[in-house]
């Protein structure tokens, strides 16, 4: 039998003690506050807003993350996600904790949902319809709305403008005259 000395134990169970700390993991929570569970938000003038906390303190090497539909949002706690982006629908918001090999080790989800403002819409189909009309309209109408500096022609909207660029549009556009 072999003997050691105290000293020689202690040293190897350090030892060991070290080797194994690196490889423990520790247990994290982490939460969303903001938004609350299912928040519906109108597309496209609100941002999703998120916010997330997590308990205790990160240690070196773990990192947070805010994913939408799987999809990586923002890095840390917070992130603010732009619906004009967005198709009406369901959305998973995730809160995660990666460790430094980017393995999940804990994660909060919330249900969003992103709802059309359809006056937007209605303003953006009332739009390509006057644009329509005044392109079917005849050659002396146009010169006519280009010879008067107080009419403007319509201008071009298709299906694929964007929604922010419909801002500046009149509420109720002016029907074109034949």
């Amino acid at each position: 039998m072999t003997h050691f000395s105290k000293s020689t134990f202690f040293k190897s169970a350090m030892c060991v003690a070290l080797s194994i700390l690196p490889t423990l993991s520790f247990a994290y929570h982490i939460q969303i506050t903001e938004p609350a569970e299912d928040r519906a938000y109108h597309r496209p003038v609100q941002s999703i807003d998120v916010q997330a906390t997590v308990s205790p303190t990160l240690e070196m090497g773990y990192t947070t993350a805010v994913l939408l539909n799987g999809k990586v949002v923002g890095d840390g706690l917070t992130a603010s996600v732009p619906t004009i982006d967005l198709v009406a629908g369901e959305y998973t918001l995730e809160a995660i904790v990666m460790d430094k090999n980017a393995q999940t080790v804990a994660s909060d989800t919330r249900t969003v949902y992103v709802i059309q403002n359809n006056q937007i819409q209605r303003k953006k189909k009332a739009a390509i319809a006057e644009r329509e009309a005044y392109d079917n309209s005849s050659i002396w109408h146009k010169i006519a709305v280009g010879l008067n500096p107080k009419v403007q022609a319509p201008p071009k909207v298709y299906e694929s403008t964007p929604t922010w660029e419909l801002r500046d549009l009149p509420n109720k556009p002016n029907k074109p005259n034949k």
